[in-house]
């Protein structure tokens, strides 16, 4: 929830997205190490094929520049990783928790941090409403209920009814969600993201 946010303070939307379609690789690792879950020789493939497009796409983007964003791009990666690990953590521990009442946990967990956080970022302090305020945060509340939480709610349902690497391919499909949006949004496209999309 902090690692998305803080990354694409410094790298694309678009970038964001493809690197995010690594959590099925950590899906397959983590499913192994942590509960001995053995994979598909399919799965394997798809892993390494998105593995080794994600790490063309940071090679060949301007991840991999003098002054890059490395590290920015490496938080992507990180919470790609979390994600899978979540993934395999809810579909092996958590199968007979309803969706919604998963969703509502992590969101109570997060509540506090995520006040301890605005709280010394001055938002608390600092909070007038303004319709200059009042906008933006109406664009919050939408992206927190749309994009997050009903976004959950329906992914953790997938992780219970299917299997977590089934789930975790949905990524796959937000790399073209997120490069189409970063058109719109008038971001830099190069050729690599295209190869990588495709």
């Amino acid at each position: 929830m902090f690692l998305f946010p803080i990354a694409q303070t410094e790298i694309s939307s678009s970038l964001a997205g493809l690197l995010d379609s690594l959590m099925p690789v950590f899906v397959l690792v983590f499913g192994f190490f942590l509960f001995g879950i053995k994979s598909q020789f399919s799965q394997v493939i798809g892993a390494v094929i998105g593995f080794l497009g994600a790490a063309s796409l940071i090679y060949f983007s301007d991840a991999n520049t003098e002054g890059s964003q490395f590290g920015y791009a490496s938080l992507i990666v990180l919470a790609g990783a979390s994600y899978g690990d979540n993934a395999v953590v809810v579909a092996e521990r958590t199968s007979k928790v309803k969706a919604v009442e998963l969703t509502a946990a992590v969101y109570t967990i997060w509540a506090v941090p995520a006040l301890v956080v605005l709280y010394f970022t001055g938002f608390v302090q600092n909070f007038e409403l303004t319709p200059d305020v009042l906008k933006p945060l109406g664009y919050l509340s939408f992206l927190t209920l749309f994009g997050t939480a009903i976004a959950m709610l329906l992914y953790y349902k997938l992780i219970q009814k299917t299997l977590a690497v089934f789930a975790s391919t949905a990524s796959c499909l937000l790399p073209i969600v997120a490069v189409i949006w970063g058109i719109i949004d008038g971001e830099k496209f190069t050729i690599w993201y295209a190869l990588v999309v495709f």
